[in-house]
C-alpha cells in the first residue's frame, strides 16, 4: 500500500468521538455550503460581460472587499449544534494564500447562518482574451463546513474563482485629491522629455460608459489641435514629500506644470507580470494625415524608441463616431515587455492635417497575471520496471535494487529551490549505498539532494534507488521519498510518498569487480589477472562453482580461479558461502601467442548446483582483453656482399621484408650507402601489404646497383631500413658490402647522320665519342668496319690509338668518309675501340649515312637535247616533292666532262624554292656552247653528262638526274676536215723545212726568257687577272657571307668572296682546255704571253649553292669558297 500525501494546504478538523458520530447522521445532520459573494451596500465588484453573455465579478488588487459565506443546516428540529466553517484562499497554482476559520454556532435545522469577511486581493489574477474578451482567471475561493455527525458530504464545500485585476479607474472627474491615483494632462516633445504644458486631454463629466465621466483630447465643440503630442498620464500627487511610493516615478515635468511638490507615475514592472492586457472604451475617429490616439505604454523619457502605443483605429474592431457607442479597446502587449517599468495612460498625436473632434475614452483597467514567490510542484513517478506508479508497493530480494523515477514539475511564476529526501524504516539501511537519490543536473547523491533550481513549467528528471542488503531477512518496510521547499519562501513538504517493501526468501550470488570494461592489454602470449569478489547475496546458504568462457582467438586461451590468500580453486569443487557472507578471488588468463588485435569479450560464471534453478542475482561477470597490434618487422638476403666491376652493367640484391607482428602491415623503405658515387637505390619506396606473422614475406624488394662508370675500386656499404607506416619507432634494417674491383671499359657513342650525301661527293668528317667507362686510365686502339661503296679514315691518331683517358673521360675521334658513284641507301659505319688495359674489352659505335636519294624528292624530264650548233640553249627538268611535308629545295649542277665543251648554269630564280606536299616546279638550266666545241669535236658526234641534284633543306634527301647531251658536227665541218686531211701530205714536207727555223726561233725565245726581269712572269699578273675578272664579273655582286657550318659535312670556317673592287688573289691554277693538234705545222712566231686563260666555273658542292648565293657569283668566287672550305 502507498500513502501519498501532496501537501497544498492544511484543513484543521474537529472530530466528535466515534460513539457520538455512530450514533447521529441524516438530513437533520446535514450541513452545508449555501453561497459565496463579494461587495456591500458600500462596495461592490467590478462586472465584465463574457461574449457568452454571463457576467462575471472580479476585484482590484489592493483593494478591500466583502465575501459573504452562507452556511445552512437542512432537515428540522429545535437543537442547534455547532460547526467548523472555514474560507480557503487559494492561489490557481495550488497553494493557500490565506484562511479564516469561524464557528457557526447553534445552527438549528432548517436555518442558516451568513458569516462575512473582509478579504484585499494580495495579488492579480486575471486573463482577458484580446481576440474575444473574453476574461478568465481569478483567485480561488473555497468555502468548507465540517460537522462530525455529517454523514452527507457532497455540499459540505463550494467553490468560487473571482479573477483579480491589476487596476482599474472609471475615469471620473477628478477628485483633485492628494494620494489619489487619477488622470493627469501633459504636452511632451514628440522626441522625448519633459512635460512642458497640460495639453489637450480633458475630462468631461457626462456621457461616460462607466460612471459618468469621461476624458476627450479637444475642446467641447471643437476639433482637436494640430501639432500636439499629448499624454494623458495615470498616477497621484502629493504635496507632503518629494519621494513617491513603491511601484511609482517622478514626473517632475507634469509636477512643474501643475505647480504641485511632486507627480508619481503609475508604472507597471513588467519582470513581475506574467501576462498583462489593457482595456478601455472608446468611441470617435481621427482625421487624415498621421494624427492617432490610443493606450500608451513608454519608459525613460518617451521618446518613439521607448513608447508603444496601441492606437483605438487600429483595434478590431475598431471604434465608431457615434456618440455614445462604445467599443472595447483590448491590448495584449506581453511579448514585447521585456521586463522593463512601464508608464502607462492614453496618448494623442497629430500633424498639420485636417482634425475632427477626436476620442472619448473611459473605463481603464488594465487585466494580468501577478507573478508570486510561492509555488507548487506536480511529481509524476513511476516504477520504471514496468512504467506505471507502485500503488502496491514493492516486492524485492536480497541485493536488490528497487527504483523510483519521477517527472518533477514547478507550477510557479519563479524558479524554485526544493530538496528531495529519502529514507526506509530498517534504519540498518540507511547508507549511502542503499539509498542513492540522482537528479539531473545535481551536483551529488545520497539520501538528500538539493535539486538545481526547478524553473516553471521544465520538469526535471529524478531518481531514487533503494538496494535491499545482501543476505537481508525475510521483512516488510516503508519507504519514504518527499519534496521540501528549500527556498526563501519556507512553505514546506510539497510532495510527499510513503511506500511498503516486502523481502522475499532467495537464493542470490553477487559477483562483483572493480576492473573496468577492458580488463587488460596483452600481447600475444601475456598474462592478465582481474580480482573479484563472489558474495552470497541471498538470504540462504549456498555453494558456488565457477566457470569461464572467452569469444575469439582460438583455443589458445588459458584461465584459472586463484584465492586471495594464494590457494587454488579446483573447477570440480564448490565453494560453500554464508548468507550475507562474500570470498575475494583472483581471474588469471594468458593470451594464445598468435592472436590478431582485437578486443575479446569473456566472461566468469557462478552457478549454485544445489540450488537447482532458482539463483538470482548478478551471477555472471563480462569483460574484454585487448589485444593491441604487435609490430615486429626483420630484413632477409642470400647474400650480404657481391663483388662486381664499375662497367655500368646494373647489378642488384634481393631482399625479403617479414611481417612477425600480428596484423597486416606496410612498411616504407629508405636507402643510405656510404659513398653516393656508388649511386644505390631502391625498386620501390612502400612493401607491399604484409600479413601478419610472416605468412608471406615481400619478397620484390631490390638494391639496384648502376655501377657506375669510373667508380673507384674499394668496398662500398648499403643500409637498407624498412620502417613501420603506423609506428614509426618499429624498424628493420639490413647491411649489406659491396666491392668494386679494377675495371677496364669503353664506350663508342653511336651517331646520327642528319644530312643524305651524295655519290663521288666531297670527303666530310664526323666524329665518334669514345669514353673510358673503366675505373683505370686506360689507351684505346681504332678499327673500322667500312661498308662497300664507302671510304673513310681515322684523323688525329698516332697509330690508330686514342690519348690515355682518365676514367669517365670522353673524346671526339674524327673519321673522314666519301663515298663512290656507286654507293647507294643506307650505308652502316662501325667504329670499334678495343682497351690497352684488357684487349678482351671493346666498344662499337655505329653510324647509318643516307646516300643518294631516299625517293622524297623527284627530278622528271623527257628531253635528250642534241646540238649541231654553237650558241646559247634552254634545258627545262621538272622537280616534284613526293614527301609528306612542305620541302625547300636547293638545286646544283655537277658539271663534269660537260665543263669541256660548254658552260651551264641554272637559272636565278631557280635555285632554291618552297615545293608545296605533291607540287611539282620547272627547273631551266642554261647551256652556253661556244663555236670552238662544235669546231673541235674528235668525232662526228661526242654526247657528255651533267647532273643535275636537286637537294632537300628540310629532310635528308639529294636526288640526281643525269641530262645527256650531245654535240654533233655540221657537214660544212665533215668538208673543212677532208680538206685538211688532203693536204696534210704537203704541210709536212713543209713543217720539216721549217722545222729547223722553228727550233732556233724558240731557242732565242729561251734565253729572252731567261734573262727577263721578274715582272716577266709567263704567268698573268696580278692586274691582267683581275682585269679579267672585272670583264666577266664585274657586274655580279659580292657573294654573301655564310654563316658558320652546323652538319658534318659542312664544319670549316665561313667564307666569303672578296669584292671586285679589291685586288683579287692570282689563281693558282686555272686548267686550259686542250685543243686538237693543228693538222699542219704552226708558223714560226715570236714568242708571245700566252692568251688569258678563261677560267673554268667550279663545280657546285653537293649541297648546292651555298645558302644566299646566285649562279654568278659561284662562278665569280666558287673556287675560292672551295678553298676555303678544305674541298
Amino acid at each position: 500500500m502507498v500513502i501519498w500525501l501532496l501537501v497544498a494546504h492544511s484543513i484543521g478538523a474537529m472530530v466528535e468521538p466515534a460513539e457520538a458520530a455512530s450514533a447521529r447522521g441524516g438530513a437533520s445532520d446535514d450541513f452545508s455550503i449555501e453561497s459565496i459573494s463579494l461587495g456591500n451596500q458600500t462596495v461592490m465588484p467590478s462586472q465584465w460581460t463574457n461574449p457568452d453573455g454571463v457576467t462575471l465579478d472580479y476585484v482590484i488588487a489592493g483593494e478591500s472587499i466583502e465575501i459573504s459565506v452562507e452556511v445552512s443546516r437542512g432537515g428540522s428540529g429545535f437543537v442547534g449544534n455547532d460547526g467548523i466553517s472555514q474560507l480557503d484562499v487559494i492561489h490557481p497554482i495550488g497553494y493557500v494564500m490565506e484562511s479564516f476559520t469561524w464557528i457557526t454556532a447553534d445552527l438549528y435545522p432548517g436555518n442558516s447562518q451568513t458569516h462575512k469577511i473582509t478579504w484585499t486581493p494580495a495579488v492579480a489574477h486575471s486573463i482577458l482574451n484580446n481576440s474575444t474578451n473574453e476574461l478568465s482567471g481569478g483567485i480561488m475561493l473555497k468555502a468548507s463546513v465540517n460537522y462530525a455527525p455529517d454523514d452527507i458530504n457532497g455540499n459540505d464545500e463550494m467553490t468560487t474563482q473571482v479573477p483579480v485585476a491589476v487596476l482599474k479607474d472609471p475615469m471620473d472627474v477628478p477628485a483633485n485629491t492628494q494620494n489619489q491615483d487619477q488622470f493627469f494632462a501633459g504636452r511632451y516633445p514628440s522626441e522625448g522629455g519633459q512635460a512642458f504644458a497640460t495639453g489637450i486631454w480633458q475630462d468631461e463629466n457626462s456621457g461616460g460608459a462607466v460612471g459618468d465621466g469621461l476624458w476627450r483630447h479637444s475642446n467641447p465643440g471643437a476639433d482637436y489641435p494640430a501639432n500636439a503630442h499629448d499624454r494623458a498620464v495615470y498616477g497621484y500627487f502629493t504635496q507632503q514629500t518629494n519621494q513617491c511610493e513603491s511601484g511609482y516615478n517622478i514626473d517632475s515635468g507634469l509636477a512643474a506644470v501643475y505647480g504641485v511638490v511632486v507627480v508619481c507615475k503609475r508604472a507597471l514592472n513588467s519582470f513581475n507580470f506574467v501576462s498583462l492586457q489593457l482595456h478601455a472604451q472608446a468611441w470617435g475617429d481621427m482625421g487624415s494625415g498621421d494624427d492617432y490616439a490610443g493606450i500608451e505604454l513608454w519608459r525613460g523619457a518617451g521618446g518613439p524608441q521607448f513608447s508603444m502605443v496601441h492606437q483605438f483605429e487600429l483595434n478590431d474592431p475598431a471604434p465608431v463616431n457615434v456618440a455614445g457607442s462604445w467599443t472595447n479597446i483590448t491590448w495584449d502587449p506581453t511579448e514585447e515587455l521585456g521586463g522593463y517599468n512601464w508608464n502607462l495612460g492614453f496618448l494623442f498625436h497629430s500633424d498639420g492635417g485636417g482634425a475632427t473632434s477626436g476620442f472619448r475614452v473611459d473605463d481603464f483597467v488594465v487585466f494580468g497575471v501577478e507573478k508570486v514567490d510561492n509555488f507548487t510542484i506536480d511529481v509524476d513517478c513511476i516504477n520504471p520496471e514496468n512504467g506505471i506508479f507502485p500503488i502496491d508497493g514493492y516486492t524485492t530480494y536480497p541485493n536488490n535494487i528497487v527504483s523510483l523515477k519521477c517527472m518533477v514539475t514547478n507550477n510557479g511564476y519563479r524558479s524554485a529551490s526544493v530538496r528531495v529526501q529519502s529514507n526506509v524504516t530498517n534504519t540498518d539501511w540507511m547508507n549511502q549505498s542503499s539509498i542513492r537519490i540522482e537528479v539531473e543536473g545535481a551536483s551529488g547523491t545520497g539520501t538528500s539532494v538539493l535539486m538545481p533550481p526547478l524553473k516553471p513549467s521544465e520538469p526535471i528528471e529524478t531518481w531514487v534507488n533503494l538496494t535491499i542488503p545482501p543476505g537481508s531477512d525475510v521483512q516488510q518496510q516503508l519507504w519514504n521519498v518527499w519534496w521540501q521547499d528549500a527556498g526563501g519562501t519556507a512553505s514546506g513538504i510539497k510532495a510527499y510518498y510513503e511506500i511498503e517493501l516486502e523481502v522475499k526468501q532467495q537464493f542470490s550470488v553477487y559477483m562483483t569487480t572493480d576492473t573496468p570494461t577492458i580488463a587488460a592489454s596483452l600481447g600475444p602470449g601475456e598474462t592478465g589477472s582481474m580480482p573479484f569478489t563472489l558474495q552470497n547475496s541471498g538470504n540462504r546458504d549456498a555453494s558456488f562453482k565457477l566457470t569461464s568462457n572467452f569469444f575469439g582467438g582460438g583455443d589458445g586461451w588459458d584461465a584459472s580461479f586463484v584465492f586471495a590468500d594464494g590457494g587454488t580453486y579446483n573447477p570440480l569443487s564448490q565453494i560453500p558461502i554464508t548468507r550475507g557472507e562474500s570470498v575475494d578471488m583472483f581471474f588469471n588468463f594468458t593470451a594464445p601467442l598468435q592472436i590478431a588485435p582485437e578486443e575479446y569479450p569473456f566472461s566468469i560464471s557462478a552457478t549454485c548446483p544445489s540450488c537447482g534453478d532458482t539463483l538470482f542475482g548478478n551471477k555472471v561477470l563480462s569483460k574484454k582483453v585487448n589485444i593491441p597490434v604487435y609490430r615486429e618487422a626483420t630484413l632477409t638476403t642470400f647474400t650480404e656482399s657481391i663483388i662486381a666491376p664499375a662497367d655500368g652493367i646494373q647489378k642488384s640484391i634481393n631482399l625479403e621484408l617479414h611481417n612477425l607482428g600480428n596484423a597486416e602491415e606496410t612498411y616504407l623503405l629508405s636507402l643510405t650507402q656510404s659513398n653516393n658515387n656508388l649511386q644505390a637505390y631502391l625498386n620501390k619506396e612502400v612493401s607491399a601489404l604484409l600479413e601478419p606473422w610472416d605468412v608471406a614475406p615481400d619478397s620484390n624488394i631490390k638494391v639496384l646497383l648502376p655501377m657506375p662508370i669510373g667508380l673507384q675500386t674499394g668496398f662500398y656499404f648499403v643500409t637498407v631500413t624498412a620502417i613501420n607506416t603506423n609506428d614509426s619507432s618499429v624498424r628493420a634494417v639490413i647491411n649489406l658490402e659491396i666491392e668494386v674491383v679494377d675495371t677496364a671499359a669503353v664506350q663508342v657513342r653511336d651517331e646520327i647522320s642528319l644530312d643524305s650525301y651524295t655519290p663521288n661527293g666531297p670527303s666530310v668528317t664526323m666524329p665518334f665519342n669514345v669514353t673510358n667507362t673503366g675505373n683505370n686510365p686506360d689507351r684505346f686502339v681504332m678499327s673500322m668496319e667500312i661498308p662497300e661503296g664507302m671510304s673513310a679514315n681515322f684523323e688525329q691518331l698516332v697509330d690508330s690509338k686514342t690519348k690515355v683517358l682518365n676514367p669517365g673521360e670522353s673524346m671526339n675521334v674524327l673519321v673522314r668518309f666519301s663515298f663512290s658513284s656507286e654507293a647507294q641507301g643506307t650505308l652502316k659505319l662501325k667504329v670499334t675501340a678495343t682497351s690497352e688495359n684488357d684487349q678482351d674489352i671493346s666498344s662499337t659505335g655505329n653510324c647509318e649515312f643516307l646516300v643518294g636519294s631516299q625517293n622524297w624528292l623527284r627530278i622528271i624530264s623527257i628531253e635528250r637535247p642534241i646540238y649541231t650548233e654553237a650558241g646559247e640553249y634552254e634545258v627545262v627538268v621538272t622537280v616534284r616533292n613526293q614527301y609528306s611535308d612542305n620541302q625547300s629545295v636547293d638545286m646544283s649542277l655537277e658539271k663534269g666532262d660537260s665543263r669541256n665543251y660548254f658552260s651551264s648554269s641554272i637559272a636565278s630564280r631557280d635555285l632554291n624554292f618552297l615545293l608545296a606536299v605533291g607540287a611539282e616546279r620547272d627547273v631551266t638550266i642554261t647551256l652556253d656552247i661556244p663555236d670552238s666545241s662544235i669546231e673541235n669535236l674528235l668525232s662526228d658526234e661526242i654526247t657528255v653528262n651533267l647532273t643535275i641534284w636537286a637537294t632537300s633543306g628540310t629532310v635528308s634527301e639529294s636526288v640526281p638526274f643525269v641530262l645527256e647531251v650531245s654535240l654533233v658536227k655540221t657537214a660544212k665541218d665533215l668538208t673543212a676536215d677532208r680538206v685538211e686531211s688532203s693536204t696534210s701530205n704537203v704541210g709536212a714536207i713543209a713543217t720539216w723545212a721549217v722545222g729547223g727555223l722553228l727550233i732556233i726561233g724558240l731557242a732565242v725565245v729561251l734565253i729572252r726568257i731567261l734573262n727577263a726581269t721578274e715582272e716577266e712572269d709567263t704567268g698573268w699578273t696580278d692586274q691582267e687577272y683581275e682585269d679579267h675578272l672585272a670583264a666577266k664579273y664585274g657586274a655580279v655582286t659580292a657573294a654573301p657571307t655564310l654563316d658558320a657550318p652546323t652538319s658534318f659535312a659542312s664544319q670549316t670556317p665561313a667564307y666569303s668572296p672578296p669584292s671586285l673592287s679589291d685586288p683579287a688573289p692570282v689563281a693558282a691554277s686555272v686548267p686550259i682546255p686542250q685543243s686538237p693538234p693543228p693538222s699542219s705545222p704552226a708558223p714560226i712566231v715570236q714568242p708571245t704571253p700566252p692568251p688569258a686563260a678563261v677560267p673554268q666555273v667550279p663545280p657546285l658542292p653537293p649541297e648546292g649553292l651555298p645558302p644566299g648565293w646566285t649562279m654568278e657569283q659561284w662562278e665569280a668566287y666558287g673556287s675560292q669558297w672551295l678553298a676555303s672550305q678544305g674541298r
